[in-house]
């Protein structure tokens, strides 16, 4: 998150670099936590759900990228749930039981939230494009 400030204030963005970033955020998340749970310091059922999300999130910007639209902007909601999932995943690997389950907790809150209201931007941008 502090990069794409950074670029913002540097005014060094374009849209390529925000596919990167968004590629790379979801990439790392992944891999930490899939390393995390192979260790056996993660919950197999976490790792899915919020696989599960980045999936459905990576599907439909890969379809507007493909029909040349804009992919969508991040939400509130989205860099909240993106917070939440790095203190989460900090927590977990300092074994800080139950600060890392509740971490994991506001996390599935926030999930269906950033979920939601990035699907409804989604078809918007279909509708507009």
């Amino acid at each position: 998150m502090a990069d794409g400030r950074l670029a913002r204030f540097l005014k060094q963005t374009s849209e390529f670099g925000r596919l990167i970033d968004f590629t790379a955020d979801r990439v790392n998340l992944v891999a930490l936590l899939g390393s995390l749970f192979v260790v056996g310091m993660f919950p197999w059922w976490g790792l899915i759900l919020i696989m599960s999300r980045e999936v459905v999130m990576v599907t439909y910007n890969s379809y507007l990228i493909k029909r040349g639209l804009k992919f969508t902007p991040p939400t509130s909601y989205g860099k909240a749930t993106f917070v939440i999932f790095f203190a989460m995943e900090l927590s977990f690997i300092l074994n800080l039981y139950p600060i890392n389950y509740t971490f994991l907790i506001i996390a599935f809150i926030l999930m269906p939230l950033s979920l939601a209201k990035s699907f409804s931007l989604f078809l918007k941008s279909v509708k507009e494009g």
